[in-house]
């Protein structure tokens, strides 16, 4: 069963200030804060994936941020290690994670800041930065980070240890 693992993009929170312009678009917002620029897409890879190189596909822009045509596919059970390397340090807010709303869907995300050593053999042992429980959706959530710990970041490992119940792929 296929699915759509979209590790879409990064992207910033807002902050508020004064002026004489109107907010109603939202995805101006998105667009200003959107890391998409700098991910350094020809270093990110990804572990298990069915299509080796398919995770250099998910990364969009804002404005193609819906586009479900690209996606990752675990290959044999439903864990992934994704790598993701920038192009010099950033800042991260909040990510955009999106698995569709199907069993085979990512179910929790284990976020590792600056982790250039992580393969199957260690990352369950390891430390994560952030853990968050990720949800079947149609649209693709943000998720919040603790920015604290996200201030610096050159890359991050995404790992997806499991799915809402699919038996192999997520």
């Amino acid at each position: 069963m296929s699915h759509h693992h979209d590790h879409d993009h990064c992207h910033g929170e807002a902050t508020d200030h004064d002026h004489d312009h109107s907010h109603d678009a939202e995805a101006d917002t998105g667009l200003l804060d959107s890391l998409f620029g700098k991910v350094a897409i020809d270093k990110s890879w990804c572990l298990n994936e069915s299509i080796p190189g398919s995770i250099q596909t998910v990364f969009k822009s804002w404005d193609n941020r819906l586009d479900t045509s690209c996606f990752v596919e675990s290959d044999s059970d439903e864990e992934l290690l994704i790598h993701v390397v920038f192009t010099g340090m950033v800042k991260l807010k909040s990510l955009f994670v999106w698995g569709g709303a199907s069993s085979s869907a990512p179910r929790s995300l284990r976020v590792f800041a600056n982790r250039d050593d992580l393969d199957f053999d260690n990352v369950t042992d390891a430390e994560p930065t952030q853990e968050i429980e990720l949800v079947m959706h149609e649209q693709p959530p943000e998720y919040a980070v603790r920015t604290a710990k996200f201030n610096s970041t050159r890359s991050l490992t995404l790992h997806v240890p499991d799915n809402f119940g699919a038996d192999q792929t997520t």
